[in-house]
């Protein structure tokens, strides 16, 4: 199981990440031991994905490998001129798309010899804030109020400035918001960008290069003799459009742009289309889900709730099921709960 930090699940309890859910779901359909093997790393991109199968994965000999792509940040993840920018550093591996062949640079990784970010989409960087006259006041409170401890990260997401002004005068820690204050007033997060219509050149070539390592670990599962399938994650805005709007209201200068939420899941869909990697698209069963059922995203955090990752297991065995994608599975039906 490959993909970034909703796989990984580290907002969740250990039983109820999607692999674990998915181990269950399946050993109890089948009637034998399943082991599924969590492969997923908070902040990886498809490269790092492929780079783990290359290197590790084989070594598991498995039946399936299965892709859980989020198509939100993994176009940004895989090009050095995006990714670098969004980190502040080259901290990771990248392929180059060359005449059609991928090219790796910096593997193995060594952060002494990468060189420094040249992005042109490279954001002001925020100097050190030092401890604000109230600070101690923030160490009393923390560990004593519960109102402060609910306070501190909700301010932070509804007021920016505001939570600025506390943060410099020590009435709670600098934050993310520091840094999108310092941007200025036409400040758009480069991760909202995969929405915008129409893409600019390094967003298309962040998606060639995509769809490229997606052939890639299709290549590489089967020369592993495994089969290959994807799931297809949605963002919160997409399921949630009172998110969105939140987002609009955050960076004012969004709101005259043009953006398509859907953007993102048709390129990705198109790419493991193209790689002929078989895929579920989650968005319809959360979509339909959202609307009566329990919270499916961490409201501060954007990662899936418990319920999130019961609904993506859920519908993930439903898909191998239909699929056909583990020959070993043939003749079983599987009923998921």
């Amino acid at each position: 199981l490959l993909g970034d930090s909703f796989v990984e699940a580290l907002q969740v309890n250990d039983g109820e990440t999607l692999g674990e859910q998915l181990r269950a779901l399946l050993e109890k359909g089948l009637g034998q031991p399943v082991e599924v093997i969590n492969a997923g790393v908070s902040g990886f991109g498809t490269d790092q994905q492929l780079l783990w199968l290359q290197e590790e994965g084989i070594k598991y000999a498995p039946d399936l490998v299965l892709l859980a792509v989020y198509p939100h940040n993994d176009f940004m993840n895989n090009a050095e001129i995006l990714e670098s920018a969004n980190r502040g550093a080259i901290s990771k591996p990248f392929f180059a798309l060359v005449d059609g062949q991928l090219q790796l640079r910096y593997f193995p990784f060594d952060p002494d010899t990468v060189p420094p970010v040249t992005s042109p989409f490279a954001e002001v960087a925020v100097p050190d804030v030092p401890p604000g006259p109230l600070s101690g006041l923030a160490e009393w409170l923390r560990p004593r109020s519960a109102f402060y401890r609910f306070f501190d990260p909700r301010i932070r997401l509804a007021s920016p400035r505001l939570a600025t002004w506390l943060a410099r005068a020590g009435l709670i820690t600098p934050g993310q918001e520091s840094h999108l204050v310092a941007q200025g007033e036409g400040y758009v997060p480069l991760t909202y960008q995969v929405y915008a219509q129409p893409l600019t050149p390094e967003w298309q070539a962040a998606v060639a290069l995509t769809t490229e390592l997606l052939a890639e670990i299709a290549r590489t599962t089967a020369g592993m003799g495994a089969t290959i399938g994807a799931v297809s994650i949605p963002s919160p805005e997409t399921i949630y459009p009172e998110r969105w709007q939140r987002i609009l209201t955050h960076y004012p200068t969004m709101q005259s742009g043009v953006w398509d939420l859907h953007q993102p899941e048709a390129l990705a869909a198109s790419a493991l289309d193209q790689a002929g990697i078989p895929t579920l698209l989650l968005a319809d069963v959360f979509q339909q889900s959202a609307s009566a059922g329990p919270l499916l995203y961490l409201e501060e955090d954007g990662h899936w709730t418990a319920a999130g990752h019961s609904l993506a297991a859920q519908a993930t065995v439903h898909f191998l099921d239909t699929s056909g994608l583990i020959p070993a599975l043939a003749g079983h039906t599987l009923t998921p709960a």
